[in-house]
């Protein structure tokens, strides 16, 4: 018998899943902070030196070919149809489009379409990595401004009026994902993290 890592028991069932659509999706991810305020260069305090935690639970699209998800928003649009992707660190296991894996690394993602599909509840919570305090929006917008890394999170040369979001999850950053009967969940790192 062959006991599977918590890892490879999930990477195995997001394998099997062979259905594509709308899925509640719940993911933490950190936001890792700079050494120094990017304004002042002083050292990062001590309390955003972890960066921040970032909780985000929605209906998001699982599946999708990006670049005919792409032609076809510029057809709703009125545009010529002649978008092509360029190339990307990770590239899909096998054919599922769900699960990708990083072109050099063992790391596998989750890739997400936030914006294809309509979500009629969407949450976002920041927590300082340090202590695990919940912080506001607003604070986060802050901290974010002077000591978090900047992300590109724009995906270029769509030539759209309204972008598609991509964004690829980090396999061990998913907490839960379902889908009619399939399950997926990781909530044993969430209990952990709020234990420590």
């Amino acid at each position: 018998m062959q006991f599977l890592t918590r890892k490879e028991q999930i990477i195995k069932n997001v394998k099997a899943l062979d259905k594509k659509g709308l899925f509640s999706f719940v993911a933490l991810t950190n936001r890792k902070a700079l050494k120094k305020n990017r304004e002042t260069k002083e050292s990062t305090p001590e309390l955003y030196a972890q960066g921040v935690d970032v909780l985000y639970s929605s209906t998001v699209s699982l599946g999708n070919e990006y670049e005919k998800a792409v032609n076809n928003r510029l057809k709703k649009e009125g545009k010529d149809q002649d978008f092509e992707a360029q190339g990307s660190y990770a590239i899909p296991d096998a054919d599922n489009l769900i699960l990708y894996k990083h072109k050099e690394k063992d790391q596998y993602y989750l890739r997400v379409y936030p914006n294809l599909c309509h979500s009629f509840h969407t949450t976002i919570k920041y927590y300082l990595a340090l202590n695990g305090q919940e912080i506001t929006k607003e604070d986060y917008k802050k901290i974010e401004a002077l000591y978090l890394e900047k992300r590109d999170n724009k995906n270029k040369n769509q030539g759209l009026d309204n972008d598609i979001l991509v964004r690829n999850y980090k396999i061990e950053n998913v907490l839960y994902v379902k889908q009619g009967e399939f399950v997926l969940t990781n909530l044993d790192d969430l209990l952990k993290k709020a234990l420590e």
